[in-house]
């Protein structure tokens, strides 16, 4: 009898390391998908902030070119200035050599 509930102790265990090993190859390939995925999605944030950064300098640009440009005009860039950094600010940047 002991013998038999050995066995079935192991098999079980066997069963149990399966299990184990199975769950740690799901938490390393979704580990995986999930830095594919942040890699991803940083690049898109840094692709964007680049063409809003390019849009709002050619609009500073056309500003600063214009004569007699309204104060209401000139008001409601810093705002834009200002979420154009907020955007910039998420994504760090890379460090220079």
């Amino acid at each position: 009898m002991k013998v038999f509930e050995f066995l079935h102790f192991d098999a079980r265990f066997e069963e149990l390391r399966d299990l184990i090993n199975s769950l740690k190859e799901l938490v390393t390939v979704k580990n995986d998908e999930l830095a594919t995925t942040l890699g991803n999605v940083s690049q898109q944030l840094a692709k964007a902030n680049g063409e809003i950064q390019d849009k709002l300098a050619a609009l500073q640009a056309a500003v600063d070119a214009a004569d007699n440009v309204p104060q209401a005009v000139i008001d409601a860039l810093a705002p834009l200035q200002t979420a154009a950094q907020q955007l910039d600010d998420i994504v760090p940047d890379s460090p220079t050599p």
